[in-house]
């Protein structure tokens, strides 16, 4: 029994709309993957005015990490800290903190560890400071980064109290930082660490020491301060020597203690303007205070 030509016309109109919208479907999926790996690899995201956004670098699986050196003879740590600390370096997307879409190999070393009182306790913390470059990163104008870890100890085992993965930069030419020092920077044992380093090129060098600590659950810099500058522009005859410069903590009751510099061949009791400069701590960073009086 054949169906009317009515009733034929609505089923192959039917069939024609439920082909359409399987179509829509598959076209649908195929732009959302394409978007993906469009974003995957690194290519410029804009937000909906069309405006550029930011680019986004996704965790290669694939690169190389080398933790050998975390173990050195002159660092001695624990084999439970060093699987820790390994897991956060190998965890971290370094694809995106270098801004790089292919990554051959990360290595990464131990530069410097101190003991130190705990906040609360009279148990002892454990900082360990890590320097991770990626292989073929040493042009001149290139930087490693440097990670912190915090460990405390409950009298059996070690554990990570918290971690802050690349905060600062290394030397020129993709090398380690020059040196890292532990200070109190207020009380209740709050810490800060300086990393020093340097810059030479074009008739310009310079040394600084970068501090930073903890400020709203985050490792920032807090205070940069050049210890040395010379300066040379041979054809605009231009030359300059900032001399070697000292900076001091000043332990107080204060949360965040004050910061003093002097320039070379001072006293820090000078009165000279400009001798001594005086810091504090504003919340956010450190800020010449001017009117208080030295």
């Amino acid at each position: 029994m054949f169906a009317p030509p009515k009733r034929k016309l609505h089923i192959l109109i039917l069939v024609m709309i439920m082909i359409s919208f399987v179509f829509f479907l598959i076209l649908k999926d195929n732009m959302r993957i394409r978007k993906l790996v469009h974003i995957s690899a690194g290519v410029d995201k804009r937000d909906n005015k069309g405006d550029l956004d930011k680019k986004l670098y996704l965790k290669q699986d694939s690169i190389k990490m080398d933790f050998e050196d975390l173990i050195n003879d002159t660092i001695q740590i624990a084999d439970e800290i060093i699987k820790i600390v390994s897991t956060e370096l190998n965890d971290y997307n370094w694809n995106e903190e270098f801004q790089e879409e292919d990554l051959y190999s990360i290595y990464h070393e131990t530069i410097f560890t101190r003991y130190f009182l705990s906040d609360s306790t009279s148990d002892r913390k454990f900082i360990v400071i890590t320097f991770s470059n990626h292989v073929g990163n040493f042009c001149h104008a290139a930087a490693g980064r440097i990670s912190l870890f915090e460990f405390e100890n409950d009298r059996q085992n070690w554990y990570l109290d918290r971690s802050y993965l690349a905060f600062g930069f290394g030397n020129e030419y993709g090398l380690e930082p020059l040196g890292c020092e532990l200070i109190r920077i207020g009380n209740n044992n709050k810490y800060a660490v300086i990393v020093h380093t340097s810059y030479s090129g074009q008739g310009h060098e310079k040394e600084t020491k970068a501090v930073f600590a903890e400020v709203d659950e985050s490792f920032e810099l807090v205070f940069d301060f050049t210890s040395f500058e010379y300066y040379n522009d041979y054809p605009k005859d231009i030359e300059y020597t900032d001399g070697y410069s000292e900076m001091r903590i000043l332990k107080s009751n204060k949360a965040w203690f004050d910061i003093e510099t002097k320039r070379e061949g001072t006293g820090w009791g000078d009165k000279t303007p400009g001798s001594v400069k005086h810091f504090v701590f504003d919340g956010e960073e450190y800020v010449d205070n001017k009117d208080l009086s030295i």
